[in-house]
């Protein structure tokens, strides 16, 4: 992971499809955020990669200040990616990583654009309210429910996706 990237992130860019700035870790006894924000940008149309730094206050979708993290309080990376496999479906590749910004830990979670090939990722169990097979996408600062315009989008996009849509024209009835 590019320190220097990171860097520049913060200082020259807002929130949108590609960045989330997050004050806190995803707490530790609760997945869905954490499991519903990596599908969201896994899922995103941006055609670079995604990233979530957390450790940083923003207002207005910036970085007002990088106030770091608590190292000991954030969960370890082998834990981060059993959540992943556990929970989303399709191999999706997150890099996970602390790293020291002007002193200050910040933890990253990145989601390399190699990863659109895949797309759509969806959620592989449910997870409180997060339904098996529900599709999130960010869009803007948001993170949304995908609706039809977003995946045939991804299908456009993408001639290798694995998920493949049948017709009911082609399904016997009788």
């Amino acid at each position: 992971m590019d320190i220097e990237e990171v860097k520049e992130l913060i200082d020259c860019h807002g929130e949108g499809d590609y960045l989330d700035f997050k004050e806190e870790d995803y707490h530790k006894d609760n997945k869905v955020e954490l499991v519903k924000d990596i599908i969201a940008f896994a899922n995103s149309h941006s055609i670079r990669n995604k990233y979530i730094i957390i450790g940083i206050k923003e207002e207005n979708n910036v970085c007002e200040d990088i106030i770091g993290i608590c190292k000991e309080k954030v969960r370890d990376e082998a834990e981060f990616q059993q959540i992943i496999k556990t929970y989303i479906k399709e191999d999706l590749i997150v890099e996970y990583k602390i790293i020291d910004v002007d002193g200050k830990d910040l933890l990253v979670i990145k989601i390399p654009v190699s990863n659109n090939v895949n797309r759509p990722f969806m959620v592989k169990t449910q997870i409180k309210y997060l339904k098996e097979n529900e599709i999130y996408i960010r869009k803007g600062s948001t993170t949304a429910l995908a609706n039809k315009k977003d995946l045939e989008y991804m299908f456009r996009e993408n001639k290798n996706s694995k998920l493949i849509i049948q017709s009911y024209l082609d399904v016997n009835l009788s």
